[in-house]
């Protein structure tokens, strides 16, 4: 009988339905499982069993697939997340190889409510697929990207949330296109939609032009500047509209690192 090690998280996340009962998905060798459920319209569940693993191992591993999830999922569904917090360990269990357990016992998922909009099975088993075999981003900076974009989701803040959506795109840029600059970052931007406002730069014509994220950004982080209006007010409420927006398409940037 080979060790089993099963980890259950609560992760906050608003905006997001599922429409089935409880989704498992498998790795190729069985080692991993993964189990989503959903306790109600604030709360997803998911359970991590690692199988022929220690406890101690299998409690790391349990950490990062969880971890990894909730990248995934805002990544992949940051059109319908509202807020996502961190995967917060409910309970575990532990079976060794000689059937001696530890822990809380037996978990069980509740069964998720079922509505007329929502996430299918099909892209919540794609995000699960993925968690499982793909543990770690491509590189390391498309890891601290995925990450800073999680982490914006957890802040209700809306200003707070977009410095931090907007840091997360300049590490994509520099990932992709090996720097940062505000050309190259308005450049992702505007070819992931190129129905996005773009105005002159006010620090004159050799400066060329910007995104109306970008100046959203600029007007806040430079409103001692009078060519940005002096007002960050104004710029915070700017802000606060394209706050929305700028969560999907930083999320479309940063899924073509490679």
């Amino acid at each position: 009988m080979p060790s089993t090690f099963t980890a259950r998280y609560r992760i906050p996340a608003s905006g997001l339905w599922l429409r089935e009962k409880p989704i498992e998905v498998q790795s190729p060798d069985l080692s991993r499982e993964l189990r989503l459920g959903q306790e109600d319209d604030q709360t997803l569940v998911l359970e991590v069993v690692i199988r022929s693993v220690t406890e101690a191992d299998g409690e790391d591993v349990a950490e990062e697939l969880a971890a990894t999830f909730l990248e995934t999922l805002t990544l992949e569904h940051a059109d319908l997340i509202v807020t996502a917090g961190p995967p917060v360990l409910d309970s575990t269990s532990y079976t060794d190889d000689q059937g001696g357990r530890t822990g809380l016992g037996a978990i069980r998922l509740s069964a998720s409510a079922v509505v007329a909009t929502g996430v299918d099975r099909q892209r919540s088993e794609v995000i699960l697929g993925s968690t499982l075999t793909s543990r770690a981003a491509p590189t390391p900076m498309a890891r601290t990207a995925r990450r800073m974009h999680s982490a914006a989701l957890r802040v209700h803040d809306a200003v707070v949330r977009y410095l931090m959506l907007y840091g997360a795109l300049m590490v994509a840029g520099e990932a992709i296109q090996g720097t940062a600059t505000q050309p190259v970052i308005d450049q992702l931007l505007v070819q992931e939609d190129p129905s996005i406002p773009v105005s002159p730069d006010p620090r004159g014509p050799q400066h060329g032009t910007e995104t109306a994220f970008t100046k959203a950004r600029n007007d806040f982080i430079h409103a001692e500047n009078a060519r940005r209006g002096n007002d960050a007010e104004r710029a915070a409420a700017e802000i606060r509209t394209l706050v929305g927006p700028l969560t999907k398409v930083v999320a479309r940037v940063i899924k073509r690192i490679k």
